[in-house]
């Protein structure tokens, strides 16, 4: 014992190790904890991960518990989320005050006129479908190779 109460190390130690000693002590450390445990209880207001577009992050409140890592979460009042605990944050913002972005919300559209609203109404308002913006290349990118014919031995 040397030093705070470690035990002296030496050549003989780096040639056999005491596997004993080593898993005890990680045994230890683990059942002291160090881990972090999050329990969410259903109404909280979070942040959930987005994967589809620009933004991140968007506000979601628990509705409920579907495993022991895993939440149901309302982003909008008709679209609901099953996602992991590491994909949600703790978060003061409510769903009413964040303004619902075109991308978010899914958009259904019909062929046949549906889409429209009645004249009766007297306003007459198409529904609004995201467009994507179609990349139209009419040079190359990249430059053509130009290619010689081979040279062949003459004997």
């Amino acid at each position: 014992m040397l030093f705070l109460g470690r035990p002296l190390r030496s050549r003989l130690d780096l040639l056999k190790p005491n596997l004993k000693r080593t898993i005890q002590d990680k045994q230890l450390k683990q059942s002291q904890g160090g881990g972090k445990t999050q329990e969410l209880e259903v109404g909280d207001s979070m942040l959930a991960r987005d994967y589809r577009g620009k933004h991140k992050w968007m506000p979601a409140r628990v509705k409920e518990r579907t495993g022991p890592h895993s939440y149901t979460v309302e982003v909008d009042p008709d679209i609901l989320w099953r996602q992991h605990i590491d994909q949600l944050r703790s978060s003061n913002v409510s769903l009413e005050s964040v303004p619902v972005s075109v991308s978010s919300t899914p958009t259904v559209s019909a062929t046949n006129g549906s889409d429209m609203a009645h004249p009766s109404d007297g306003i007459v308002t198409p529904s609004k479908v995201p467009q994507s913006p179609v990349p139209t290349c009419e040079e190359r990118r990249y430059p053509t190779r130009i290619r010689k014919p081979p040279t062949h031995l003459d004997l």
